[in-house]
Protein backbone atom coordinates (compact mmCIF):
# COMPACT_ATOMS: atom_id res chain seq x y z
CA UNK A 1 0.00 0.00 0.00
CA UNK A 2 0.95 3.42 -0.68
CA UNK A 3 2.82 5.03 2.78
CA UNK A 4 0.99 8.27 1.44
CA UNK A 5 -2.48 6.61 2.60
CA UNK A 6 -1.78 5.86 6.11
CA UNK A 7 -3.70 7.72 8.58
CA UNK A 8 -1.10 8.66 11.13
CA UNK A 9 -1.89 10.62 14.38
CA UNK A 10 -0.43 13.98 14.98
CA UNK A 11 1.21 14.65 18.59
CA UNK A 12 -0.85 18.19 18.23
CA UNK A 13 -3.98 16.13 18.97
CA UNK A 14 -2.48 15.11 22.25
CA UNK A 15 -1.80 18.64 22.87
CA UNK A 16 -4.66 19.89 22.05
CA UNK A 17 -6.35 16.62 24.17
CA UNK A 18 -4.03 17.91 26.89
CA UNK A 19 -5.14 21.62 27.06
CA UNK A 20 -8.74 20.92 27.09
CA UNK A 21 -8.30 18.57 29.97
CA UNK A 22 -6.41 21.23 31.69
CA UNK A 23 -9.40 23.84 31.90
CA UNK A 24 -11.92 20.91 32.63
CA UNK A 25 -13.71 20.10 35.83
CA UNK A 26 -12.21 16.80 35.51
CA UNK A 27 -8.91 18.08 35.68
CA UNK A 28 -9.68 19.73 39.35
CA UNK A 29 -11.50 16.33 40.73
CA UNK A 30 -8.15 14.95 39.63
CA UNK A 31 -6.09 17.64 41.97
CA UNK A 32 -8.65 17.46 44.46
CA UNK A 33 -8.17 13.72 44.75
CA UNK A 34 -4.32 13.95 44.75
CA UNK A 35 -4.42 17.20 47.30
CA UNK A 36 -6.73 14.74 49.91
CA UNK A 37 -4.68 11.72 49.67
CA UNK A 38 -0.99 13.03 49.89
CA UNK A 39 -1.79 15.91 52.01
CA UNK A 40 -0.45 14.80 54.96
CA UNK A 41 2.17 12.45 53.84
CA UNK A 42 5.58 12.55 55.28
CA UNK A 43 6.86 9.90 52.24
CA UNK A 44 10.32 7.19 53.71
CA UNK A 45 13.14 8.83 51.35
CA UNK A 46 16.73 7.40 51.28
CA UNK A 47 19.47 10.08 52.43
CA UNK A 48 22.14 10.70 50.61
CA UNK A 49 25.01 13.62 50.65
CA UNK A 50 27.61 14.47 48.21
CA UNK A 51 27.47 15.92 44.57
CA UNK A 52 25.30 13.97 41.95
CA UNK A 53 28.65 14.14 39.88
CA UNK A 54 30.15 11.58 42.78
CA UNK A 55 27.61 9.45 42.84
CA UNK A 56 27.81 5.85 41.28
CA UNK A 57 24.59 3.80 39.19
CA UNK A 58 24.98 0.48 39.66
CA UNK A 59 22.35 -2.63 37.49
CA UNK A 60 21.51 -5.66 38.56
CA UNK A 61 19.96 -8.03 36.37
CA UNK A 62 17.47 -11.22 36.39
CA UNK A 63 15.51 -13.73 35.13
CA UNK A 64 12.20 -14.84 37.01
CA UNK A 65 11.08 -18.51 36.14
CA UNK A 66 7.86 -18.63 34.72
CA UNK A 67 6.67 -21.54 37.13
CA UNK A 68 7.37 -18.86 40.12
CA UNK A 69 5.60 -16.25 38.15
CA UNK A 70 2.82 -18.58 37.50
CA UNK A 71 2.10 -19.27 41.56
CA UNK A 72 1.13 -15.76 41.67
CA UNK A 73 -1.22 -15.71 38.89
CA UNK A 74 -3.00 -19.09 39.68
CA UNK A 75 -3.69 -16.88 43.30
CA UNK A 76 -5.51 -14.30 41.08
CA UNK A 77 -3.71 -11.43 42.13
CA UNK A 78 -1.35 -9.68 39.84
CA UNK A 79 1.88 -9.98 40.03
CA UNK A 80 2.79 -5.94 39.62
CA UNK A 81 0.65 -6.02 42.94
CA UNK A 82 2.07 -8.68 45.03
CA UNK A 83 5.73 -7.65 44.00
CA UNK A 84 4.99 -4.02 45.14
CA UNK A 85 3.45 -4.77 48.48
CA UNK A 86 6.54 -6.81 48.94
CA UNK A 87 8.72 -3.88 47.87
CA UNK A 88 6.71 -1.50 49.86
CA UNK A 89 7.07 -3.73 53.10
CA UNK A 90 10.79 -3.88 52.49
CA UNK A 91 11.61 -0.18 52.09
CA UNK A 92 9.28 -0.28 55.73
CA UNK A 93 11.81 -1.88 57.61
CA UNK A 94 14.55 -0.40 55.74
CA UNK A 95 13.48 3.18 56.84
CA UNK A 96 11.56 2.07 59.75
CA UNK A 97 8.78 4.46 58.86
CA UNK A 98 4.89 3.88 57.81
CA UNK A 99 4.61 6.32 54.70
CA UNK A 100 5.82 4.25 51.86
CA UNK A 101 5.70 5.93 48.83
CA UNK A 102 6.79 4.82 45.01
CA UNK A 103 6.54 6.07 41.69
CA UNK A 104 4.90 4.54 38.97
CA UNK A 105 5.01 5.53 35.31
CA UNK A 106 1.62 5.30 33.27
CA UNK A 107 1.27 5.07 29.49
CA UNK A 108 -1.02 7.85 29.38
CA UNK A 109 -2.46 7.09 26.37
CA UNK A 110 -6.60 6.34 26.32
CA UNK A 111 -7.48 5.96 23.05
CA UNK A 112 -6.49 3.77 20.34
CA UNK A 113 -4.96 6.97 18.23
CA UNK A 114 -3.12 7.81 21.19
CA UNK A 115 -1.51 4.19 20.95
CA UNK A 116 -0.24 5.16 16.99
CA UNK A 117 0.96 8.36 18.29
CA UNK A 118 5.00 8.73 18.04
CA UNK A 119 6.12 11.29 20.79
CA UNK A 120 6.31 11.48 24.49
CA UNK A 121 3.04 10.60 26.69
CA UNK A 122 4.03 8.85 29.99
CA UNK A 123 3.51 10.82 33.21
CA UNK A 124 4.78 9.02 36.44
CA UNK A 125 2.26 8.90 39.00
CA UNK A 126 3.02 8.51 43.17
CA UNK A 127 1.59 5.30 44.69
CA UNK A 128 1.30 5.11 48.20
CA UNK A 129 2.10 1.06 49.68
CA UNK A 130 -0.36 -0.07 52.24
CA UNK A 131 2.08 -1.62 55.42
CA UNK A 132 -1.39 -2.37 57.47
CA UNK A 133 0.59 -5.02 59.60
CA UNK A 134 -2.96 -5.95 60.67
CA UNK A 135 -3.85 -7.01 57.17
CA UNK A 136 -2.33 -9.81 55.18
CA UNK A 137 0.08 -9.71 52.10
CA UNK A 138 -2.81 -11.11 49.68
CA UNK A 139 -4.98 -8.22 51.01
CA UNK A 140 -2.94 -5.53 50.88
CA UNK A 141 -2.27 -6.59 47.32
CA UNK A 142 -6.06 -6.08 46.91
CA UNK A 143 -5.91 -2.80 48.20
CA UNK A 144 -3.27 -2.08 46.16
CA UNK A 145 -4.77 -3.16 42.94
CA UNK A 146 -7.51 -1.13 43.79
CA UNK A 147 -5.35 2.23 43.67
CA UNK A 148 -3.60 1.45 40.34
CA UNK A 149 -7.18 1.69 39.39
CA UNK A 150 -7.54 5.00 40.74
CA UNK A 151 -4.62 6.24 39.83
CA UNK A 152 -5.25 4.51 35.93
CA UNK A 153 -8.36 6.67 35.82
CA UNK A 154 -6.27 9.91 36.75
CA UNK A 155 -3.04 9.22 34.60
CA UNK A 156 -3.31 12.51 32.58
CA UNK A 157 -2.34 14.63 35.83
CA UNK A 158 1.04 15.69 35.50
CA UNK A 159 3.54 14.85 38.25
CA UNK A 160 4.63 18.53 38.56
CA UNK A 161 0.83 19.62 39.23
CA UNK A 162 0.74 17.23 42.11
CA UNK A 163 3.64 18.72 43.16
CA UNK A 164 2.48 22.18 42.84
CA UNK A 165 -0.70 21.43 44.21
CA UNK A 166 0.49 19.86 47.91
CA UNK A 167 3.09 22.71 47.97
CA UNK A 168 -0.35 25.13 47.82
CA UNK A 169 -2.26 22.53 50.54
CA UNK A 170 0.66 23.77 53.00
CA UNK A 171 2.74 20.21 52.35
CA UNK A 172 6.63 21.27 52.61
CA UNK A 173 8.56 19.68 49.81
CA UNK A 174 8.63 18.68 46.57
CA UNK A 175 10.09 15.33 46.77
CA UNK A 176 7.31 12.59 47.07
CA UNK A 177 9.43 8.90 46.37
CA UNK A 178 12.86 8.19 45.30
CA UNK A 179 12.17 4.44 44.40
CA UNK A 180 10.08 3.99 40.88
CA UNK A 181 8.63 0.49 40.24
CA UNK A 182 7.60 0.30 35.96
CA UNK A 183 5.89 -3.05 34.89
CA UNK A 184 5.81 -4.22 31.05
CA UNK A 185 3.43 -6.75 29.81
CA UNK A 186 4.52 -7.69 26.45
CA UNK A 187 2.09 -9.38 24.21
CA UNK A 188 2.69 -12.70 22.52
CA UNK A 189 3.73 -12.05 18.95
CA UNK A 190 6.44 -12.78 17.10
CA UNK A 191 7.01 -8.52 16.39
CA UNK A 192 7.44 -8.04 19.84
CA UNK A 193 9.65 -11.00 20.21
CA UNK A 194 12.01 -10.15 17.55
CA UNK A 195 12.16 -5.88 19.05
CA UNK A 196 13.32 -7.18 22.26
CA UNK A 197 15.03 -10.02 21.73
CA UNK A 198 18.14 -8.51 21.98
CA UNK A 199 17.41 -5.35 23.47
CA UNK A 200 19.05 -3.87 26.59
CA UNK A 201 17.56 -1.78 29.06
CA UNK A 202 20.43 1.21 29.50
CA UNK A 203 18.76 3.43 32.52
CA UNK A 204 15.38 4.06 34.00
CA UNK A 205 14.25 7.34 35.91
CA UNK A 206 16.22 9.76 37.00
CA UNK A 207 19.42 9.78 38.33
CA UNK A 208 18.28 11.21 41.68
CA UNK A 209 15.81 8.41 42.52
CA UNK A 210 17.45 5.98 44.87
CA UNK A 211 16.16 2.92 43.02
CA UNK A 212 14.89 2.36 40.19
CA UNK A 213 12.71 -1.17 38.82
CA UNK A 214 11.85 -2.19 35.68
CA UNK A 215 9.74 -5.91 35.25
CA UNK A 216 8.86 -7.04 31.77
CA UNK A 217 6.42 -9.79 31.63
CA UNK A 218 6.45 -11.94 28.84
CA UNK A 219 3.16 -13.62 27.90
CA UNK A 220 4.51 -16.04 25.11
CA UNK A 221 6.35 -18.06 28.17
CA UNK A 222 4.93 -16.25 31.12
CA UNK A 223 8.72 -15.37 32.56
CA UNK A 224 9.46 -11.70 34.08
CA UNK A 225 12.75 -9.94 33.37
CA UNK A 226 13.64 -7.65 36.14
CA UNK A 227 16.60 -4.64 36.17
CA UNK A 228 17.17 -2.99 39.20
CA UNK A 229 19.57 0.40 39.27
Amino acid sequence: ADGADLDVPQYLDFVRAERAYRGSPQWMADRDYFVENYRDIEPALYSRGGPVRGRRRRHHAMRVNPAIAQRIRDAGRSIFAVTAVAIGEYLRRVHRREDIVIGVPFLNRTSEAELRTVGCMTNILPMRIPVDGALSATQRADRLSAQVWELQARQRFAYGDIVTALQEAGRPGPTLFDVTYSYLTLPDGEQNQWIWKDAAVLASGYTLDAVNIVVRDYERDGALEVDLF
